[in-house]
């Protein structure tokens, strides 16, 4: 164990994250050795690691200058998911907040949350002084605190709402929106835009070096080259030579120099009113984040465009695919292959790809090798849009130079294709009968079985699929998640492990829905199904409809006769930090032959208790459904009387039969006092008969 300092040592054992005996004291707490490559002047002493947050404790043995914080702050920043940095002095701690944007000094003294002095130094302040102590920093950002989500409630100036990935996007939509104004086609554009951003990012990382840059373009950035248009064209046709994969986007044609000095003047930051500071570092943005951009272009291109004012982002959030990756992978032994029906831009893939990775290295580095055959032969996507799997192989390739132990070297940057190889454009349904699709997802065997599949289905509801639709399950009507959940079975072995993002509306409907979604619980049991739908409103804003994972298959020791149903609520951890409040209340158990007999027992076991799902059992059990009562008198179910408010339908024959309004009506009670109807005419009144 490394040799920590005792200041240090001491603060986190004040604040939880170190146990009696100075080690640390949960595995969220981890001391950092240097095994982890990091890039940045920031090397954090200790880390705490919760879902997809980190936070950062840094000791200082003298108070650091400020523009050492402002650049560590700023790294922070660029990183997306560190929403705290400690920096520990031997007299005093202080809190940054992480998301907060960088400023133009890089002064962190704006995003300073507060400055806690240790017991010495308070106890030689001035009486009179107002001070904070490691009892207050405990209660406002210690281990129970981060862990609980307490700090999430009483922080309010920590908020996604200023991380990377919002103000990137955003950025980037006026960027789009300032080159279509000035002629450029949307295609062209988003090209532009795609090219630039590569380049900046080869060029944080060191791969386009500054010599290279001062020697054949006479300047040491970026935005230099981007200033002359034959260097711009020399530069993007020399990337293409460069990297002879399926690199996003394609060389395509240079634009005119005013379109070029946009992007330069993005990059300068004067866009962003940054002035002379860009705040982006692509070599710590997450490349999850850079494939994000293709979700914004979609969004313009659909005609939908993202406003660069709203609050929010519009892609698979990290949270969501940790979430699902953290039960689909749990255990692996890094030779799984993945699929991905509905890649989009291929952040399930890339996650994906890191993990393999690291679970076929174990405890050594990765190797080249090791990377290459994973990415190569592991890693399987499909999208109908020819846009979103280059950016999916794009993003594949960043990750892979991410987890590369020498990506400066020449072999690094040389990829081979993987569109078309694994990375397939086509629909979903059908893709197999293409000619990549039969070249990579049938053997001589016939159809290839996959050990995990994963992803995010379109949820909107749309037309009848054709030959999408099977014979051999219930079909949900135009409810499109579970279309193409069925088609991933398709691809499925008896081990194979499932995690889905599907729409909620057909596990908690009657109908065909419903019947389409036990059929698929069924048939991938053992399954756990978390309810998401109170978080939707900062998962998934674009779509507003309430979601639903799907996990199948990942623990051997789940009865396959019942689900574990797990309800995540609401919570401003969610809101802010991208967390999911769950604690044991919130977990419950259904058996598969119970939901199939009685519908509502699926609602009752995420939001009612123990008796609630005995009182509906029971009143299934003991009594007949009004539609069975009904039918024992000769009458059946039938839509009644729509009164509307523009009736002109006569509805005499209705006259003096007793009436009822929704507020006549409780919970097995009707108010006897009731009057007749007396309206003379209705929406649609429908015939006496049916009334009786």
């Amino acid at each position: 164990m490394s040799e920590l300092a005792e200041p240090l040592r001491r603060v986190l054992g004040e604040t939880g994250y170190f146990g009696p005996d100075g080690r640390p004291a949960a595995s969220t707490v981890t001391i950092c050795n240097g095994d982890e490559p990091r890039r940045g002047t920031l090397n954090p002493d200790v880390r705490w690691r919760h879902a997809n947050l980190n936070v950062y404790f840094k000791f200082a043995e003298s108070p650091p200058a400020p523009e050492v914080v402002g650049t560590w702050q700023r790294e922070v920043w660029n990183e997306g998911s560190v929403p705290l940095l400690w920096i520990v002095e031997p007299s005093q701690t202080k809190l940054y907040n992480g998301f907060a944007m960088p400023q133009i000094s890089r002064r962190p003294v704006r995003s300073r949350l507060g400055t806690y002095r240790h017991e010495t130094a308070a106890t030689l302040a001035p009486p009179s002084s107002h001070h904070h102590d490691l009892s207050d920093l405990n209660s406002r950002a210690g281990r129970l605190s981060m862990e609980t989500g307490r700090f999430w409630h009483e922080e309010r100036r920590v908020n996604r709402k200023h991380a990377v990935d919002t103000k990137l996007l955003r950025d980037i939509a006026l960027l789009e929106t300032d080159l279509r104004g000035d002629g450029l086609s949307t295609e062209c554009a988003q090209g532009l835009i795609g090219r630039s951003i590569f380049a900046q990012y080869l060029v944080d990382r060191d791969i386009i070096t500054k010599q290279k840059l001062r020697r054949e373009y006479h300047t040491d950035s970026l935005p230099g080259v981007l200033e002359k248009r034959s260097d711009a064209e020399r530069l993007f046709r020399w990337l293409s030579d460069r990297f002879n994969g399926d690199m996003f986007p394609s060389a395509g044609v240079v634009p005119a120099i005013e379109h070029l000095r946009h992007v330069a003047a993005f990059l300068r930051g004067e866009v962003t009113g940054q002035g002379s500071l860009f705040p982006y570092q692509f070599d710590l943005i997450p490349v999850e984040l850079i494939s994000a951009i293709y979700e914004q272009f979609v969004h313009s291109v659909d005609g939908c465009e993202t406003n660069p004012q709203a609050d929010g982002v519009y892609y698979t959030p990290l949270a969501a695919v940790s979430l699902i990756l953290d039960q689909v992978m749990e255990g692996i032994s890094g030779h799984e292959t993945v699929l991905d029906i509905t890649c989009g831009s291929g952040v399930f893939l890339v996650e994906a790809l890191r993990r393999l990775v690291r679970a076929r290295a174990g405890s050594g580095k990765p190797t080249r090798k090791i990377i290459r055959e994973v990415l190569y032969r592991q890693i399987f996507g499909v999208d109908i849009s020819s846009a979103a799997i280059q950016v999916a192989a794009f993003s594949l390739y960043l990750a892979a130079l991410e987890l590369d132990p020498a990506p400066r070297q020449a072999r690094s940057v040389k990829f081979n294709p993987l569109v078309d190889k694994t990375l397939l454009v086509g629909d979903a349904h059908d893709i197999d009968s293409t000619p990549a699709g039969r070249a990579a997802l049938r053997t001589a065997k016939g159809r290839r079985r996959f050990d995990l599949i994963v992803g995010n289905p379109p949820f909107t509801e749309g037309r009848d699929r054709g030959n999408a639709v099977r014979t051999d399950s219930p079909q949900p009507r135009a409810d499109r998640s579970l279309i193409f959940a069925q088609r991933a079975r398709d691809f499925s072995h008896e081990e194979t492990r499932f995690g889905l993002i599907l729409r909620a509306t057909p596990f908690f409907s009657r109908g065909t829905g419903q019947d389409a979604a036990q059929d698929l619980v069924r048939s991938v049991s053992p399954v756990t199904i978390v309810n998401l739908s109170s978080c939707s409103s900062w998962l998934f804003r674009r779509a507003n409809v309430p979601v639903v994972v799907v996990a199948a298959r990942c623990r051997s020791q789940q009865s396959a006769r019942q689900m574990t149903l797990v309800q995540a609520s609401w919570s401003p951890a969610g809101r802010a930090g991208h967390q999911f409040d769950i604690t044991s209340g919130d977990v419950s158990k259904l058996n598969l032959a119970s939901w199939k007999r009685n519908a509502d027992l699926f609602k009752a076991a995420f939001l009612g208790t123990y008796n609630d799902l005995l009182l509906l059992d029971r009143l299934r059990t003991d009594h007949r459904m009004l539609d069975s009562q009904l039918g024992g008198i000769g009458s059946s179910f039938r839509e009644g009387l729509k009164l509307g408010t523009s009736g002109s339908a006569k509805a005499v024959d209705l006259q003096d039969l007793p009436y009822w309004q929704s507020e006549d009506i409780g919970p097995f009670h009707l108010r006897p006092d009731v009057e007749p109807f007396t309206h003379p005419v209705a929406e649609r009144p429908r015939k006496r008969e049916i009334y009786k």
